[in-house]
């Protein structure tokens, strides 16, 4: 029977067996199989990026991106892992977008998989303010794959074309950035813009993306500040947090200059290397005492300026807790304060002033220290050192809430066993600085002194 066969047909059936092995169609698995899309999320370090092509041999394919072999793209290395049939990107960027390519090593066969990022604007402040006469610019900062952008204002899609502009951003995507010249009151209105591509609308997870921005025009140049209505900001130096002044109302495209108590920040020395002027605001890393101060800011262009007292919250110095007393002694409390503009008050054991005085310190600061000329019996109690300032009772915080309760320490004015101990600790407390630690921010703070007189010191 074999010698009926055409050597012809016989040669065809010996390839068609030898390559069975290497002519198995490819075939990708799509998100849209129409288009040869597929599309992915960019959202947690758990998301991953799978592509496969199903093939029936036992090879694994070689991958390409945009022509070039995955394993050779720098931005791929450590993030992927190439199967018998898949190619997995481990934490995929927007970057990760392009045209894919899987090829069969030994029958050259390839397909192509388009790869689509969803699109996501970036968030950012929903609220814009900007000075009447000033340009109105509103970005869209959309990411993803060939973001499609268009702007509603009031609701409506028909902008006013002689008034507005649509322009493209730095990463060249189109009618990214809405531009208005000359701003007007009749410019307040909401602004909203929807970004969209070819994932959009595929299943629940490629929604359109959107962003509402609320625009006012204020006839002033306004800061941002802890307590609007005396125009002042508030700051705790431990805290070592960044100072940071901010313009409430936007100017886009003016230079600003800071200055402080009049003087032009860059000249201050206490500032140099500590501080940043950006688009719409000035930040002071490390924050001192002496960073308290009246600022303004100017634009010099549009000859307008504002301007914010920053204050220093107050705090007290925590020190010793025991001061030894005998009748007779001269006795000096010091309610040792910081912050700026500290008001001291003292509390007395049954109002007694009797032989008391009261004395600024060598800052200035009026009551600081209250002296007893002769200590008596009749001194004893508990004396109440009460601080605060501007910054008393207001809460400013952005990612928490501090506390407003009152803290106290006890200061015990106490008695020694011998008059070796008594003199041993006249000379070591003859003065007594105390206070808190750095619990409570932005409350009045209190000092609770405790004086006694021990039997054993009184005179006879």
């Amino acid at each position: 029977m074999l010698d009926s066969l055409s050597p012809t047909f016989l040669l065809l059936v010996f390839l068609a067996l030898v390559n069975i092995d290497t002519n198995s169609e490819l075939l990708p698995t799509y998100s849209n199989p129409v288009n040869k899309l597929v599309f992915f999320n960019v959202r947690t370090h758990l998301d991953k990026l799978f592509l496969s092509c199903n093939h029936s041999t036992s090879h694994v394919l070689h991958w390409q991106k945009d022509g070039i072999d995955v394993t050779e793209i720098p931005s791929l290395k450590g993030r992927h892992e190439i199967n018998a049939n898949s190619l997995v990107i481990n934490c995929p960027t927007y970057s990760d977008d392009g045209n894919y390519t899987c090829l069969h090593p030994k029958s050259n066969e390839s397909a192509n998989i388009e790869v689509y990022a969803s699109v996501h604007i970036k968030n950012s402040p929903t609220r814009i303010n900007v000075l009447k006469g000033t340009n109105i610019e509103i970005h869209c900062e959309a990411f993803g794959t060939d973001p499609q952008i268009t702007w509603t204002i009031g609701g409506s899609e028909n902008l006013n074309q002689s008034r507005v502009q649509l322009e493209k951003d730095m990463n060249n995507v189109t009618n990214a950035i809405l531009v208005i010249e000359n701003a007007t009151a009749s410019d307040q209105n909401t602004y909203e813009c929807s970004a969209r591509n070819k994932a959009t609308g595929f299943n629940a997870n490629y929604t359109i993306a959107k962003k509402q921005i609320n625009l006012t025009v204020s006839n002033d140049l306004v800061l941002e500040y802890s307590d609007p209505s005396r125009k002042l900001l508030f700051f705790d130096d431990r805290r070592k947090r960044p100072l940071k002044l901010r313009l409430d109302t936007t100017v886009f495209g003016y230079d600003l200059i800071w200055q402080k108590n009049g003087v032009n920040v860059d000249v201050i020395e206490s500032l140099k290397g500590r501080y940043v002027i950006t688009e719409n605001w000035m930040v002071i890393s490390s924050p001192q005492l002496s960073d308290d101060g009246n600022y303004t800011c100017i634009v010099p262009q549009l000859n307008v300026s504002a301007n914010i007292e920053v204050i220093a919250n107050v705090y007290l110095l925590k020190t010793s807790s025991i001061l030894y007393v005998k009748e007779g002694d001269r006795v000096e409390v010091h309610c040792k304060s910081y912050g700026t503009d500290p008001q001291i008050t003292w509390q007395l054991p049954n109002g007694n002033r009797n032989q008391l005085k009261f004395q600024r310190n060598s800052d200035n600061i009026t009551d600081e220290t209250l002296i007893i000329e002769h200590f008596t019996a009749d001194d004893v109690g508990r004396y109440k050192c009460i601080v605060s300032n501007k910054a008393t009772g207001f809460n400013y915080s952005i990612n928490e809430i501090f506390r407003k309760d009152e803290d106290t320490t006890f200061i015990t004015i106490g008695s020694g066993n011998t008059s070796q101990d008594h003199d041993h600790s006249q000379t070591s407390y003859s003065k007594l600085s105390a206070g808190f630690g750095n619990n409570a921010i932005f409350a009045i703070v209190t000092v609770l002194f405790t004086i006694t007189l021990s039997n054993s010191l009184t005179k006879n």
